[in-house]
């Protein structure tokens, strides 16, 4: 298929929501938020889905061999199901935030020290709140949104070991590299913000909004 003058490409409109943090809430000090999706047991194929438990497993091992606090954020309906799969893999018994209020969930993401997320719009709402994330996930976008970010290196892949995934979250926690990290992720930020703006812009134009 050739160009189309009809159609443009926009970023997801979302990253202008603001979150709220709820009351009661209180962050704690260099906890990572752990987004787990069901999708990726449904939407990928057979080695994906069998390595995916395992590999949430191994990332909240991670995130205590960093010395930060593992938390599972719950983000959309049915991921509740994962949680007894995931406490088999650790042993103990994680903590797990269930908030069905979109703006609690963006708010309480935007506390975090990092995110490390399946879910499309929790990786939006950590991207784009200046929140380093890593991700990993059934489909392109994932990738698409961490090159907008300017982060294409903190996609993971479901084999991912222990090491590997300590050693990409420590640089986005810990090591020198973290400032200019969250400084980046907030031009990008910025940036896809103007781009938003200008859809909605165009969008009034066709539809003759203000004028």
């Amino acid at each position: 298929m050739g160009e189309d003058a009809r159609i443009r490409l926009a970023p997801d409109f979302t990253n202008q929501v603001e979150g709220v943090v709820p009351a009661g809430f209180s962050p704690g000090e260099n906890q990572v938020f752990l987004v787990p999706n069901v999708r990726m047991l449904d939407k990928t194929n057979e080695d994906t889905r069998d390595e995916y438990i395992p590999f949430l497993g191994r990332c909240i091992a991670a995130i205590r061999e960093i010395g930060c606090l593992p938390c599972v954020v719950l983000h959309s309906t049915g991921d509740e199901r994962l949680i007894p799969a995931i406490k088999g893999q650790t042993g103990d018994d994680v903590p797990v935030i269930e908030e069905s209020c979109p703006l609690y969930l963006k708010g309480i993401i935007g506390t975090a020290r990092a995110v490390i997320s399946s879910r499309f719009h929790a990786l939006c709402n950590a991207l784009s709140q200046a929140v380093p994330a890593i991700a990993t996930g059934w489909s392109h976008k994932y990738q698409e949104l961490l090159q907008e970010y300017g982060c294409p290196e903190c996609l993971l892949d479901v084999h991912a070991t222990q090491s590997e995934i300590a050693e990409a979250l420590y640089r986005v926690t810990h090591g020198p590299e973290r400032e200019s990290h969250v400084t980046r992720l907030r031009e990008r930020a910025e940036h896809q913000n103007k781009l938003v703006n200008n859809m909605w812009q165009e969008v009034d134009g066709v539809l003759g909004i203000g004028k």
